[in-house]
């Protein structure tokens, strides 16, 4: 395993924290009650899937399921527990993705995994000999029982896409490649980006936008939104651990290639972005609860519900001990501050570099040389 301080230059950078404030956090009322049954749902349905008891604890500290509690407030207790059991089952499929001792090293079973899923999803047919099929098949019949049909198809594809992006990053990963912007964008929409967060707003919800969808530009804009925003705010906190395992796909890292700059200025650069789509995510919803569906009850739902999912994703970043060295971390509430990169735990200290505004003293890890880009940049 290749050490962070390997890929750059830089030992510290400095964390600016939320850049607006304009969303509010939202939690369901009944998540301490609702979140022990998913863990007990987990402990059946998802141990199986873990290497060790070791392994699997790790995933109940991650809390990934909780997500849906933050990003779904206002969702009835039946349907919240499908949908907090499928975000946490989909983590524990993303990482068999990315660890070489599963699928990482298997673009072929990669695949094949998605096929074979995908296949689940669309006909309700229990394929035996996939590993996470009991699991996948046991939430598929839940969500089959309540949605439309079109809604069940539309998530259908988005689960498919989740499932087909996680296959192509595999190839990548073990090419140990650094994705130009366009490229990158291209795969991480549907695997980080999560498109099937939006499409379970509405089950949350009770209601079809299936016609809306198709006729607003401006509820599709939203959406878009949204999901570039939870793609940059994940890279934003999860390049440490990723460079740990020799992991390049993402957007930091990649502005530090294509545009040669120094980490902190991608850090900056990543945070400015996050600051404009939030305004941009702002002004949009505002055009849609005051424009065209002022008078239709399901997209004024569906507006206000999803405002939570910037504050949730924000929120649940920093609590997770996914992107911060694992069992042992606890956040203790800091927003801001600079980050030893060398650290296993994430904290967030005083500042001991310049505010993003201020130029940024960090050597540039991607210097270009007679040769090319500098070899340590590109072998991580």
């Amino acid at each position: 395993m290749t050490a962070v301080t390997d890929v750059f230059d830089a030992k510290e950078f400095y964390f600016p924290g939320p850049p607006t404030g304009l969303f509010r956090l939202g939690v369901h009322p009944r998540m301490e009650e609702l979140d022990l049954r998913h863990s007990h749902w987990l402990r059946q349905w998802a141990r199986p899937l873990c290497a060790d008891e070791e392994e699997f604890v790790d995933y109940l500290g991650q809390r990934n399921g909780s997500y849906g509690f933050y990003s779904h407030p206002a969702c009835p207790d039946d349907r919240i527990l499908t949908i907090v059991n499928l975000y946490a089952l989909l983590t524990i499929l993303d990482d068999y993705y990315a660890d070489p001792l599963k699928l990482g090293a298997d673009p072929e079973g990669a695949l094949v995994m998605a096929e074979r899923l995908s296949l689940l999803h669309e006909t309700g047919e229990f394929p035996p000999d996939c590993l996470f099929s009991q699991a996948f098949h046991q939430l598929d019949t839940e969500l089959r029982a309540i949605m439309p049909p079109r809604q069940k198809e539309r998530c259908n594809k988005l689960l498919r896409d989740f499932y087909h992006g996680c296959a192509r990053e595999v190839p990548s990963r073990m090419q140990r490649a650094v994705l130009e912007k366009d490229p990158y964008l291209n795969v991480r929409k549907d695997t980080i980006g999560c498109h099937w967060i939006l499409g379970f707003s509405e089950y949350a919800l009770g209601i079809d936008l299936t016609d809306e969808l198709q006729c607003s530009a401006d509820l599709r804009k939203l959406n878009f939104l949204i999901t570039e925003h939870m793609i940059v705010l994940n890279d934003l906190f999860s390049f440490r651990k990723e460079l740990r395992h020799g992991d390049l796909i993402n957007s930091v890292v990649s502005a530090c290639r294509s545009q040669g700059i120094t980490l902190q200025e991608s850090v900056n650069r990543a945070h400015k972005h996050l600051g404009d789509l939030e305004k941009a995510i702002a002004a949009t919803q505002m055009s849609l609860l005051d424009g065209e569906f002022v008078d239709n009850p399901s997209v004024q739902a569906y507006v206000h519900d999803v405002s939570s999912i910037p504050a949730a994703t924000w929120y649940w970043q920093y609590a997770t001990t996914r992107y911060h060295g694992g069992p042992g971390y606890v956040w203790d509430g800091n927003t801001k501050g600079t980050i030893n990169i060398a650290d296993r735990y994430t904290v967030y200290s005083p500042p001991r570099m310049p505010p993003p505004d201020k130029q940024s003293t960090i050597r540039n890890p991607c210097t270009p040389t007679p040769n090319g880009w500098r070899e340590g940049f590109w072998l991580a």
